[in-house]
């Protein structure tokens, strides 16, 4: 990756997180910005590393259900530390 695809893939990640706070929308920042260095690196033709890819995918549909049982267990260690 070049010095240009980084600072176009940032760009590109500031007004995609704008634009989703401007309607509201929750995004994480994480992942928008890894789709654009994934977008980045696709448009100059040198591909993309289906494990890369495959890794980008899995942290999406994983992160809603991890930070819930993550939330979850420390909710739960509060109450019993707390005794209510």
């Amino acid at each position: 990756m070049t010095y240009a695809q980084g600072v176009s893939s940032q760009i590109a990640a500031v007004g995609a997180i704008g634009v989703a706070k401007l309607v509201r929308l929750a995004v994480s920042s994480t992942q928008v910005l890894s789709s654009g260095v994934s977008v980045a690196t696709a448009a100059i033709g040198s591909g993309l590393d289906r494990r890369t890819v495959r890794n980008i995918l899995l942290a999406w549909v994983l992160t809603l259900p991890a930070s819930m049982l993550l939330s979850a267990g420390l909710f739960g260690l509060a109450v019993w530390v707390m005794g209510v």
